[in-house]
């Protein structure tokens, strides 16, 4: 018979240690450190954690194959290329050689959007401001807004390339005049709400000067016997005007007015067109280095040469007795007139034709005698009028008393004009019965 033998063994099963993280993924920055905490759920002493690494594109972590007590996931993180890379940790929790079931958590890191835009500048009252800026690291798209300003802007055009350009336009508003305005560029967000970069944003101002403005006024025309004529000039927002002789030998009453008086150069402007400039000063004093310059305007001058105005028909002597027939008088023009002086003469309508030259009816026995002064005056298609003014003596008629010898036998002739128109005595002789 034999005893019995009993052995005894105490058999130690450890937990398995749980692991937890905060994340699963997580976006960041180029240059930022990741914030993943890890955790032991079933609270298993002596805990540590494990992971191994791998990577594209992005430099700064390690596999970190002894296990270490430390919670977190904590460095430094860079691309060492590109604009995008991606980091995978494969985490383990480790206690008494028992091992969790993997945790992966993937990291991306992206570059920090870059933007510029135009150094601030001041310009002359323009009518549209280009805004060309551009983009770049993470950023894909931008936007322009407007900061301060009333007028419209354009919608962001972004082209590709590098670095990518996001243009717009502003159209300036009046109100935007002697002020400044300020327009903004900002990037999208690259990783979006949730990732730890952001967006950025940069602004450009214009100043904008108001400019002078000049007008010269409407081209004129004149007619030769007017010696000056007014200028129509005007400006605003300048210190000063003046004007100036392009194609001109005249004289200005005040070239610094607007409205100055212009005395044509006789006889050689006569028939001539005459180009005249006035100037408004810059604005803003700075000259030629801006942004604001002096403006000018152009106008021409017309000095218009009088009608050639005359008219025939008198007796080469200038003189009529008050019976002679009428006469014909003739001018050298279509749509004159004819008029007599002293007002108590009269002379016939002017008798206008369309393929002849005017005509009159002058008649000297309804005209005062003495000097009568017919004038015939003409107004051309550019309204120069001239004339032409004779004199003519209108002679009356003399009675004659012929006396034979015989008181009471008288007889009156009237005397007829010779051909000079003189009157002279009848010629055939008279008698008594």
């Amino acid at each position: 018979m034999y005893a019995k033998c009993t052995t005894s063994v105490n058999v130690v099963v450890n937990p398995i240690p749980t692991l937890a993280s905060n994340l699963s993924t997580q976006e960041l920055c180029d240059g930022q450190t990741p914030t993943i905490t890890l955790t032991n759920p079933n609270s298993v002493i002596g805990t540590q954690y494990t992971w191994t690494i791998s990577t594209t594109n992005v430099a700064g972590a390690a596999n970190q194959p002894t296990p270490t007590s430390a919670g977190a996931i904590n460095t430094i993180l860079s691309l060492s290329s590109g604009s995008i890379g991606t980091i995978t940790y494969d985490v383990r929790a480790v206690a008494n050689s028992c091992n969790s079931t993997p945790t992966t958590i993937q990291v991306t890191v992206r570059k920090q959007p870059t933007v510029s835009v135009p150094a601030n500048v001041v310009q002359c009252e323009p009518n549209a401001i280009p805004l060309n800026g551009s983009i770049g690291g993470g950023a894909t798209t931008a936007l322009w807004s407007v900061i301060t300003g009333a007028g419209a802007l354009s919608s962001t055009n972004i082209v590709a390339g590098a670095p990518i350009a996001a243009n717009a336009s502003y159209a300036v508003d009046p109100g935007d005049i002697a002020s400044a305005v300020t327009m903004r560029l900002t990037t999208n967000d690259p990783d979006g709400p949730s990732g730890l970069c952001t967006a950025i944003s940069a602004d450009y101002t214009i100043t904008i000067h108001r400019s002078a403005t000049v007008d010269a006024g409407p081209d004129l025309a004149h007619c030769q016997d007017i010696p000056t004529i007014a200028l129509q000039g005007s400006s605003a927002f300048s210190p000063s005007t003046k004007w100036t002789l392009i194609s001109a030998a005249g004289m200005f009453s005040d070239d610094t007015s607007p409205t100055s008086n212009y005395s044509y150069a006789n006889p050689s402007e006569v028939g001539q067109t005459v180009t005249l400039r006035l100037t408004a000063a810059d604005p803003d004093g700075l000259g030629a280095s801006g942004p604001c310059t002096a403006v000018s305007d152009d106008m021409t001058v017309t000095i218009n040469k009088l009608p050639v105005v005359s008219y025939v028909g008198f007796p080469p002597t200038m003189a009529m007795g008050e019976n002679q027939p009428a006469i014909t008088l003739t001018g050298n023009q279509q749509g004159g007139n004819f008029t007599v002086l002293p007002v108590t003469s009269a002379i016939a309508p002017t008798v206008h034709s369309p393929t002849a030259p005017d005509k009159v009816q002058f008649d000297p026995s309804i005209v005062t005698l003495g000097p009568n002064a017919v004038t015939y005056t003409f107004t051309d298609t550019k309204g120069c009028t001239n004339f032409d003014s004779q004199v003519i003596q209108v002679n009356p008629v003399t009675f004659v008393t012929v006396s034979p010898g015989r008181p009471s036998c008288e007889r009156r002739y009237k005397s007829k004009p010779d051909n000079l128109g003189n009157l002279r005595q009848p010629g055939t002789s008279a008698s008594c019965r």
